[in-house]
């Protein structure tokens, strides 16, 4: 009787999915430790929840009739936060919050494993666990931002609108969607430009304007006249631009203007105020980051949706003020750079050139990601310079690699590794 030849023994460490799971096993820990300590902030700590106290002592105020002479988001954004803060005490909207956060966590961590585009389960889980490990993460759960809940919301709106049938409901879904993340204009300002971009999607253009409209109209009627004007809705909201720009179009930095600006890092009003550019100067140049991004974006409006995804991230990152926990919108290019390996080998995919520049890229723009918050704080100089840098590495590579992924190609590569692949 013949016997069969030894295999031989394959090393643990060399084999794809297993270095996936060990991976997933080390992302499973800083999520499961950042989060717990998150939520625990949110939840209970003093520290914890800052910024949400103040959307719902402002929302709270704004529905109860009272003026406020400055606010930090506009009038639709109030009605959108009514529902999750303006109508509990603290302390239950704490807890509504916390569970609204829970919620879109696991809806963006089950959309980066859909749509990565690996084959192998490993790889697809450490996908799903990256946004939860990182300390961007953290830091917005922890204080009550909403970038967390954001991104679910505008990825799944673009990737509707990109596959899906041009059906009323699908229209007026992703319209819906398009108008959720509508509610903080520094994070969905690249993003607007998709609901024009993509083809064949005015409907949904038009729906989201309407939505947005009213939204602003029945936010304005629940104000009470400022002290001197008409209490006509249009004066209401004459009134309130007035507020909202006051000290911007001041000729020299009010207290109010430095602390708006205060903490952000890796952007262009930051970088603006750095050089002297005050008032409505500020704005130059994120508002043409966005007006520059949008003509990208009508050029390329057939390619890969998670290619302009991942652009709109970088500009809205890049152009206005933010602080760490809004690095989460990095997510968004990390898993279009996961995407572009996974293509390699594919028809329509990229080649071992490519592949390899954007495992590097993955791996610079990785790192600062998820250290834990502590070595962050000791090296913060470090991140705070080398990662906008990164993340314009990250722009330029997507700018490039964009045409390989437009029309045919990016049809044919549907198939074998765009997400929704059987």
């Amino acid at each position: 009787m013949r016997s069969n030849p030894p295999q031989p023994r394959q090393n643990f460490f060399r084999a794809p999915d297993a270095r996936a799971w060990a991976l997933a096993a080390v992302l499973a820990v800083l999520a499961a430790v950042k989060l717990s300590g998150a939520f625990d902030r949110l939840l209970s700590r003093q520290d914890g929840a800052v910024d949400l106290a103040m959307r719902a002592a402002e929302t709270r105020a704004w529905f109860e009739g009272k003026w406020k002479g400055f606010v930090v988001y506009p009038p639709a954004s109030q009605a959108l936060f009514w529902p999750a803060v303006g109508w509990l005490p603290f302390e239950e909207a704490r807890g509504l919050w916390a569970l609204v956060s829970l919620g879109c966590l696991a809806w963006l961590a089950a959309i980066c494993m859909r749509e990565c585009g690996l084959r192998s389960t490993g790889g697809r889980v450490a996908c799903a666990l990256l946004p939860l490990a990182m300390s961007a993460t953290s830091s917005a759960v922890a204080v009550g931002q909403v970038v967390h809940v954001f991104l679910p919301v505008v990825t799944t709106a673009v990737l509707l609108m990109a596959r899906g049938p041009s059906r009323w409901a699908d229209s007026a879904g992703a319209a819906t969607l398009f108008t959720i993340a509508s509610v903080k204009p520094t994070l969905f300002a690249p993003f607007a430009w998709l609901v024009l971009a993509l083809p064949r999607k005015s409907r949904t253009a038009i729906l989201s304007g309407l939505l947005y409209f009213a939204l602003t109209i029945v936010a304005l009627s629940a104000l009470d006249p400022p002290e001197s004007g008409d209490d006509s809705v249009l004066g209401k909201l004459v009134a309130g631009l007035a507020w909202r720009t006051n000290w911007a179009t001041r000729a020299v930095p009010s207290k109010g203007a430095a602390r708006v600006f205060e903490g952000g890092y890796g952007n262009l009003q930051n970088l603006s105020q750095g050089a002297g550019m005050i008032g409505l100067q500020n704005f130059v140049l994120p508002v043409a980051s966005v007006l520059a991004c949008g003509a990208w974006l009508l050029r390329r409006r057939r390619g890969d949706p998670w290619i302009l995804l991942a652009v709109c991230a970088i500009a809205a990152r890049l152009g206005w003020y933010h602080r760490i926990y809004d690095d989460m919108l990095i997510v968004l290019p990390v898993i279009a750079l996961v995407r572009v390996l996974a293509s390699r080998g594919t028809p329509g995919g990229v080649d071992g050139r490519t592949a390899r520049i954007a495992a590097i890229l993955l791996a610079a723009t990785l790192a600062p990601l998820l250290w834990p918050g502590s070595l962050g704080d000791t090296l913060w100089n470090i991140p705070k310079t080398v990662a906008p840098w990164t993340w314009l590495a990250d722009l330029v590579f997507f700018v490039g690699v964009a045409p390989a992924f437009d029309g045919a190609r990016a049809e044919a590569a549907r198939g074998l590794w765009l997400p929704g692949a059987p």
